[in-house]
């Protein structure tokens, strides 16, 4: 019967489009089709495409393809197009089901990923076949490289695993087959392809599915990216590669704060609270516009060092970044000083935020101890945004020796009311503050700052230190204002050199956060 080759196209943007000087100008459609059709004993191409009724609008939003676009490759490659009914896990398994039947095995790639190894898919489908699997998937290796192989008489099974409710209405991602099989993952017999040398902390992603991930594999390609093996020398041989925009951007919009909390750098030496200045709505949207611009998404958060809720206009900031494609923004709040009025309004916008609400404790001394005064209200708070916004809310408590026998209490009460629970690790910010962590999670080995790979920090002024630890702005990047994001972001390139040259500023060395990651 032959296997059926399934190429997923449904969440492609732009940049699968754009021809790769260094694999002969061909795009990675184009090199994902080809790589489809050499897959073993494959008697069919099929291309999903995004749903008709979806594509209206959201190219413009989101520099995603429009749906004709898709069909007309297809069709210039000789491949059938198959609509999805929705962007979601269930259609596709759907979808998956429909396309399985009269065939053997199915293989899954996507649509933008031009260095999908075909010698490496032989190998897993040589082992599919052998072991009669279910399932095979490759491990240890950078998102992009490798093919998923799924036995055609076993997706009916997974199909009802992904209808059930909790699956369905999931968005699309690049592990939707993997998630839905490890869900009841006893029940189905998988093989893998175990990398030589694993990456998969690099946390890489060699698609062109944003300007980020564009950029970062232009690089590996010019460094002689072609397969998974040189993918890998690459990544090894030229870590710089994967510095490549940022991807996380945390912007001060106002100073001060409702609450002088114990284990903040600013709280602590707060005589008293409240709000001492704030960022203009126009300078923000200016500044937002830049990161959307250079970025092309990213998570913008707005509570570095201030209370959010102080601002004067937060709806209008929320609302700036709204209409900026890409950007997503990230409030992190102690809960306090909230017009319940704006949080509707601004859970009721296109592209709402997400929010994390700092709490610490769920016995109202303790947090008194560790933040001040208003659990209440902080409380109350959080139980209105898990109404308004359940997908979108998540609470949290820095973990720090003080809380840490209550810290169990806490999760736990929280974990009734919603999967969304943050332990967070404590920040000793380069020793400027005491010590309290309960044990030491940083790696044996030390290596590169992830936030000088990801991370840019705005003050009120405009102004960007090295990182959120640099208090004292003793290695200003630059100003975005004057300076504009691009020089400021190059700028940062030097220590981040220097972290993989092991050499590290002072600051560096006494600090602990350069394993923790924000996106």
């Amino acid at each position: 019967m032959g296997n059926v080759a399934i190429l997923n196209a449904a969440s492609v943007r732009r940049w699968a489009f754009e021809p790769l000087v260094e694999l002969g100008s061909q795009n990675s459609f184009q090199r994902s089709a080809e790589f489809c059709r050499s897959a073993p004993d494959v008697s069919e191409v099929v291309v999903l495409c995004p749903p008709k009724a979806d594509t209206a609008g959201s190219a413009a939003a989101d520099a995603w393809v429009d749906r004709a676009k898709i069909v007309e490759a297809s069709e210039q490659e000789g491949l059938r197009v198959v609509d999805l009914d929705a962007p979601t896990t269930g259609a596709l398994f759907a979808a998956l089901e429909r396309l399985a039947v009269g065939h053997d095995h199915v293989i899954y790639a996507h649509a933008d990923t031009p260095l999908l190894d075909a010698a490496l898919l032989r190998t897993m489908y040589a082992n599919h076949q052998r072991y009669h699997v279910d399932y095979s998937f490759a491990d240890g290796y950078p998102l992009g490289l490798a093919a998923e192989v799924l036995r055609a008489e076993s997706i009916t099974a997974m199909a009802r695993l992904a209808a059930d409710p909790t699956s369905a209405a999931t968005p699309l991602q690049r592990d939707s087959v993997f998630e839905v099989i490890k869900r009841d993952i006893n029940a189905f017999d998988l093989e893998t392809e175990i990398s030589p040398l694993d990456q998969r902390l690099l946390r890489v992603v060699l698609a062109m599915d944003s300007a980020r991930n564009a950029a970062q594999l232009r690089v590996a390609l010019a460094h002689g990216a072609r397969d998974a093996a040189t993918a890998a020398a690459v990544l090894q041989e030229h870590p710089q590669v994967m510095r490549s925009l940022p991807a996380y951007v945390s912007v001060q919009v106002v100073d001060g704060c409702p609450q002088a909390c114990s284990y903040c750098p600013y709280g602590v030496s707060l005589t008293s609270t409240g709000k001492t200045d704030e960022m203009a709505v126009e300078r923000f949207a200016a500044i937002a516009t830049q990161i959307a611009e250079f970025c092309g998404d990213a998570m913008l958060a707005v509570s570095l060092w201030g209370e959010p809720s102080l601002h004067s206009q937060f709806d209008e900031l929320a609302a700036a970044v709204s209409e900026l494609p890409g950007l997503q923004l990230l409030v992190e709040t102690a809960g306090v000083g909230w017009d319940r009025g704006v949080l509707d309004r601004v859970a009721g916008l296109p592209r709402p935020p997400q929010w994390i609400l700092s709490l610490d404790s769920s016995e109202a001394s303790l947090y008194r101890q560790l933040r001040g005064e208003g659990y209440d209200e902080a409380v109350a708070t959080a139980t209105h945004l898990l109404e308004i916004a359940p997908q979108r809310t998540y609470v949290q408590a820095v973990r720090m020796k003080e809380n840490e026998e209550q810290l169990e209490t806490f999760y736990r009460a929280w974990k009734e009311k919603t999967p969304n629970v943050i332990i967070q690790k404590y920040d000793r910010f380069a020793d400027t503050l005491p010590d309290r962590q309960v044990a030491d999670l940083s790696p044996l080995e030390r290596h590169p700052c992830w936030h000088l790979k990801r991370d840019l920090a705005v003050l009120l002024d405009g102004s960007v230190p090295m990182c959120r630890e640099d208090l004292r702005r003793d290695h200003l990047l630059g100003n975005l204002e004057t300076d504009g994001i691009a020089a400021v972001w190059e700028r940062g390139q030097e220590i981040h050199q220097r972290h993989l040259d092991q050499d590290y500023p002072e600051i560096c060395r006494r600090c602990d956060e350069y394993y923790t990651y924000n996106n």
